[in-house]
C-alpha cells in the first residue's frame, strides 16, 4: 500500500489520504527502467511572484459581443436583478467571450 488514510469525519467516505514516507523514491526506483523522470523544480527555476502579461486585441465582432453582454449585466445590476449565481454566470460568459471560446 502506498498511502495511509485518516478518518476526518463521521461518514465512511470522509477520509484524508497521505503518501507514505519515502514512497515517492520507491516508486521512482521501480519505474526507473521504464521511463525518464524529471522533477519540475529541478528543471525550471521560476520565482514565486512571477507574472506574465500579454496585450491582446479582440476582433470587432468579439468586442461588440463583450460590450453588449457587459452593458446588459450593468443594467441588471442597477435594477437589482443580479444575485451571486447570476453574477458568476455573467463573469464566466464575459471571460469566454474575451477568450474567443463561448459555450452555451
Amino acid at each position: 500500500m502506498t498511502m495511509d488514510s485518516t478518518q476526518v469525519g463521521p461518514m465512511a467516505n470522509m477520509v484524508k489520504w497521505r503518501n507514505k514516507q519515502g514512497i515517492e523514491e520507491v516508486v521512482a526506483s521501480m519505474m526507473q527502467n521504464m521511463n525518464i523522470r524529471h522533477k519540475f523544480d529541478d528543471c525550471v527555476s521560476i520565482p514565486d511572484d512571477f507574472k506574465y502579461s500579454e496585450t491582446y486585441y479582440m476582433p470587432t465582432s468579439q468586442q461588440k459581443a463583450y460590450k453588449t453582454m457587459k452593458a446588459t449585466a450593468s443594467v441588471m445590476l442597477k435594477k437589482g436583478e443580479v444575485n451571486a449565481v447570476n453574477a458568476a454566470a455573467v463573469t464566466t460568459k464575459l471571460l469566454q467571450i474575451a477568450s474567443g471560446a463561448v459555450y452555451d
